[in-house]
């Protein structure tokens, strides 16, 4: 699909969904920025609850919203960081999603059940099959009319009462006494089933106070489509970006990592402290990627230069190729002061021993060399060594040429 396409496509969905919560009296909102100064819980804003935080504290009630946020969450780092593990999601997307307040407690019931509705009535025009997980752990916070689950049972809903240990359908949002409970909507088109999102009951105190709802519209897409990934349904996923991912897998790690590295600096008016932490750490798996697979700095430039041209992309800034230019590098600067380590033989070595791609945990077997090589190795992603070892072999095949 042409990027134009997509493009028309996204916003065909989140115009229908908006449109769908408008018409049972949900006020349209801005996004917040991605860089919520407000809320010190986030890194950057990563959900559409975010906008109801302050009457959550202060238990006040607000009018119910629907809304289009954008998100960056870098919680999925280690798999960029790992050479053999598959890249299926990007770390910046956008979620459609909002906030129902219970304005009488009475009504909970109805309220959610109505919401499960509204949720399952939009999915069905995108997928054939359409799932929803109840987690019977958490199932009495849950509470679904039995009309609203004869509809969906009626309508092709698949309904699955899940008996495993479903922790992760359990949400904390950084203030005291407020926790959600939670259901999962699983989507597909003819092929496996994407995990779209969720509809939560939150409460305060241990007292219902509202429902928190939504999905991600990359994911929606790409079951929708049968793409690859949702990477491949991405706002930042140009024609010629697109091109440049289809000829390795590794490429689509590198692009998330460039995406991500110009939100945090387009978004933030000074990189420092935990910001700086994970600007760094992105861009030290970009440059790690770009040595395994032979791309050159003029390349990743000519991508951001691409994505940031595109005014569509809410990320635009005219600064942002420079100061992307400025941040990276520092990092090639570190990544050479490695390189020309005198310890780097040595250190290599005991990586060669001991570094088994098909083993996740591999880290266990470092433990085994009590020595400040193998403290050393731990403290370094599993793909910036490998990059560390090709360069280094580079050097060794120079140095052999030139001494003969």
């Amino acid at each position: 699909m042409k990027y134009d396409d997509l493009m028309e496509l996204k916003k065909s969905i989140c115009s229908n969904y908006i449109n769908s919560y408008e018409k049972n009296g949900f006020i349209k909102i801005k996004p917040l920025p991605l860089d919520d100064k407000k809320d010190i819980t986030l890194d950057f804003t990563t959900c559409t609850i975010c906008n109801a935080k302050e009457n959550i504290k202060k238990k006040c009630l607000g009018y119910d919203y629907v809304m289009i946020q954008p998100a960056l969450r870098n919680t999925h780092m280690n798999v960029l960081a790992r050479k053999k593990d598959d890249d299926f999601f990007f770390s910046y997307f956008s979620m459609m999603g909002g906030f129902k307040y219970y304005d009488d407690i009475k009504n909970e019931e109805y309220e959610f059940s109505k919401v499960i509705k509204s949720e399952y009535d939009f999915l069905k025009q995108y997928g054939e099959v359409i799932v929803l997980t109840i987690p019977t752990q958490y199932e009495r916070y849950l509470r679904i009319s039995t009309k609203i689950m004869d509809y969906l049972v009626q309508n092709g809903c698949k309904i699955k009462f899940s008996d495993c240990d479903e922790k992760n359908l359990k949400w904390k949002y950084g203030i005291g006494g407020v926790e959600g409970y939670g259901t999962r909507w699983e989507i597909s088109n003819g092929g496996d089933l994407v995990n779209w999102g969720n509809t939560i009951n939150v409460l305060v105190d241990g007292i219902p106070f509202g429902i928190d709802f939504g999905g991600g519209v990359e994911s929606l897409i790409y079951a929708n489509l049968k793409l690859k990934n949702s990477i491949y349904a991405s706002d930042a996923m140009t024609d010629s970006v697109n091109e440049f991912c289809s000829d390795n897998s590794l490429n689509e790690k590198i692009v998330d990592c460039i995406v991500s590295s110009m939100c945090i600096i387009s978004n933030k008016e000074k990189i420092i402290l935990r910001d700086k932490y994970v600007l760094n750490s992105y861009m030290t798996i970009l440059k790690s990627l770009m040595v395994i697979n032979d791309v050159s700095f003029n390349k990743i430039m000519s991508i951001v230069e691409n994505i940031n041209m595109q005014n569509k992309w809410c990320l635009s800034n005219p600064f942002v190729v420079d100061e992307f230019e400025k941040h990276f590098a520092e990092i090639d600067k570190k990544y050479n002061v490695l390189l020309e380590s005198r310890n780097i033989d040595k250190v290599l070595r005991i990586f060669d021993l001991f570094y088994d791609e098909n083993d996740i945990n591999w880290k266990k077997n470092k433990n085994v060399v009590k020595s400040h090589y193998s403290k050393y190795i731990n403290n370094l992603p599993d793909v910036e060594l490998l990059a560390l070892k090709k360069s280094n072999n580079k050097k060794i095949e120079k140095r052999i040429r030139y001494d003969n």
